[in-house]
């Protein structure tokens, strides 16, 4: 999982920790929180520093 991410050209995995990760009933893993929020945060401080 999160090694696979490491070593891939990717290099980012947000905030994926066993505490994101759920198993559905046909053992499908999802992911709960990719962290958006402060990617987010991140894109909006650019875009006002940009605009000015």
């Amino acid at each position: 999982g999160v090694r696979y991410l490491h070593s891939s050209a990717l290099k980012f995995h947000g905030h994926i920790t066993s505490k994101n990760c759920v198993i559905d009933s046909r053992f499908v893993l999802k992911i709960t929180d990719y962290g958006i929020s402060g990617i987010m945060e991140r894109c909006k401080a650019t875009l006002e520093f940009e605009t000015r």
